[in-house]
């Protein structure tokens, strides 16, 4: 991809609610690096140099296993304007960011 171009990448039925995405997606970005608008279906990020990040997060919908439900989304990433190198870092720094423990 060129640095102009858009890119899409999809996160399908991550284990999260739209209220984890909300809290959890700003730590993802140092105060005054950019600005975030965020909203109920998702966020937008604007950098000064001209990048732009949207993502689009779907309705909530339930996993039932037995008694037990698990809330999970689809997330959509549209990357405006970004090096190749530089969606492949942010898709690893949000990874770890939305990565719940357990063992």
């Amino acid at each position: 991809m060129t640095a102009g171009g858009a890119e899409r990448r999809t996160r399908p039925e991550m284990g999260i609610t739209r209220a984890d995405f909300r809290r959890i997606f700003p730590r993802l970005f140092e105060a005054g690096q950019c600005a975030l608008e965020a909203g109920a279906d998702g966020a937008t990020v604007n950098w000064p140099d001209g990048r732009h990040l949207h993502v689009t997060v779907s309705a909530e919908r339930q996993r039932r296993i037995a008694l037990l439900r698990i809330p999970y989304v689809d997330l959509d990433f549209r990357f405006e304007g970004f090096a190749a190198g530089d969606v492949d870092a942010f898709m690893v720094r949000f990874d770890r960011a939305f990565h719940k423990g357990g063992g």
